[in-house]
């Protein structure tokens, strides 16, 4: 079990999971990397928007706590 607050990945080729932890009664925004590729994300989290850091593209969710 993962310290609340976290998020841990799981790379299999070519695909990538990513379990996070939301705290209790707060939300997390979560940046996932595209690589180019499609994001599928769980029911429960809220897309926000695409965006970039250090020339690589994400997609950005918000998730609550319990989603």
């Amino acid at each position: 079990m993962l310290p609340p607050g976290h998020a841990r990945r799981v790379s299999t080729s070519p695909r990538t999971d990513l379990a996070v932890t939301v705290p209790y009664n707060t939300e997390a925004e979560i940046w996932v990397p595209t690589r180019g590729r499609p994001v599928t994300a769980p029911s429960g989290v809220t897309f926000v928007r695409d965006d970039t850091s250090g020339g690589a593209a994400y997609r950005v969710y918000r998730a609550r706590a319990g989603s």
